[in-house]
């Protein structure tokens, strides 16, 4: 087993993720975005302790993230972004990625990631400069924990984060700079407010106030709107439709 990269990416690969992958031991990079693979990711791969490129983004990856990987040693790049194609997603809850002292570029953007981010997350990852996780389902407040964190990006917009220490505030390093020009809404726009990205970078994307206040209650919202109950959206869909012509239109109007 001498093979150090394999690179599969943007072809039409479907099906699931073999896991004998775990038995190149020599790996070192290992890509494949850009497929149709319809797969959770094999623990197995958590076996490849020389791995540094890990890169499944835009494939039908599903399922929680193996607490293995938060234990590769080499592991500098991991990637599993959704911003295209529909179907199931990550979920579970956010891995503490503790025990990654490598980790420098992670993409989890476009998932259905839970719970909180927790005071260990990143904890051994010093070299950590980009850490995407917009538009996921992450809820609390942002730890004080990553203030180690030097000259780092931390998308979080599009989530139910309640809040975070005003120590963010200070790390003009942060955001490519944007918390130096923009202090804390360089981070993420705070409730009542939004932008396209959930923070300001420029004067396009600045935050701006809310007509509702309440239709923006979270840190790093994209939009005033309120957002829409999954009965409001069906009742929007029967009107649209002519639902009241229907042949069978039998309890769609009930509450």
């Amino acid at each position: 087993n001498t093979l150090e990269s394999l690179d599969i990416g943007y072809n039409l690969f479907c099906g699931l993720i073999p896991s004998e992958l775990g038995e190149f031991s020599m790996l070192q990079v290992l890509r494949g975005p850009g497929n149709d693979f319809f797969s959770t990711i094999p623990s197995a791969i958590a076996r490849l302790k020389h791995l540094r490129t890990l890169e499944l983004s835009e494939n039908i990856i599903h399922g929680e993230i193996p607490q293995a990987i938060s234990e590769m040693p080499s592991l500098r790049f991991f990637a599993v972004r959704r911003e295209e194609k529909s179907g199931p997603r990550l979920s579970g809850s956010l891995p503490l990625f503790d025990k990654v002292p490598q980790l420098t570029y992670l993409y989890l953007q476009g998932n259905e990631l839970q719970g909180s981010i927790r005071s260990a997350f990143l904890s051994s990852s010093h070299s950590a400069r980009f850490i995407g996780l917009s538009s996921n389902m992450i809820t609390g407040t942002i730890p004080s924990d990553l203030l180690f964190l030097h000259g780092a990006t931390i998308e979080l917009d599009g989530n139910k984060i309640e809040g975070f220490s005003d120590s963010f505030c200070d790390k003009l390093d942060w955001m490519n700079g944007y918390i130096a020009t923009y202090r804390c809404d360089g981070l993420l726009c705070p409730p009542g407010s939004a932008s396209p990205i959930g923070r300001s970078a420029n004067e396009t994307t600045k935050c701006k106030q809310c007509r509702d206040p309440d239709a923006s209650p979270f840190y790093g919202s994209t939009s005033c709107d309120r957002p829409s109950s999954e009965r409001n959206i069906l009742v929007n869909l029967y009107v649209a439709l002519d639902g009241n012509n229907w042949f069978r239109n039998d309890f769609w109007l009930t509450k």
